[in-house]
């Protein structure tokens, strides 16, 4: 960007910064950047299940769907970072992991966090959830083990 410094006959335009953001970050973060910037993507991501594993670790298993504006094209989401935050009863986070996920259900292994009684997928809201209001992608601690809460 320094050749737009003190100049005050050429503007930088959004074309400019999104090829400078491109230059400035890893290519495997380039999908923020175009999903974000240059179009309007949804997703849907939902955890269909859980499974309690040894040694207090946790087996997630989550849908994952990209979509287009029109919400009738799904696009290919391949190795999307997204964010997993393990809530106490109080509602205060307690750890976040970052995991690469891809179109399609998978199966992700994480510890359990002393005092965890929610699991909410994207918890800072960074990417734009078509059902947020249904499922807030929450798995909740109820009755002693793990559910998918039933919204209406």
């Amino acid at each position: 960007m320094q050749q737009y410094k003190f100049r005050t006959d050429l503007y930088p335009t959004t074309v400019d910064l999104i090829a400078y953001l491109k230059k400035s970050v890893a290519p495997e973060f380039h999908y923020i950047i175009r999903d974000m910037m240059e179009s309007i993507t949804f997703y849907d991501h939902q955890i269909t299940g859980v499974k309690k594993l040894p040694a207090n670790l946790l087996e997630i298993t989550l849908a994952v769907k990209k979509l287009d504006q029109t919400l009738t094209r799904e696009l290919e989401a391949r190795q999307v970072f997204i964010p997993i935050g393990q809530y106490d009863g109080d509602g205060n986070l307690l750890h976040t992991d970052v995991c690469r996920v891809s179109s399609g259900e998978q199966k992700i292994t994480l510890p359990r966090r002393p005092g965890a009684t929610r699991i909410v997928l994207d918890p800072y809201l960074h990417f734009i959830e078509l059902n947020r209001r249904i499922t807030n992608g929450t798995l909740a601690f109820i009755k002693g083990k793990f559910e998918i809460p039933q919204f209406r």
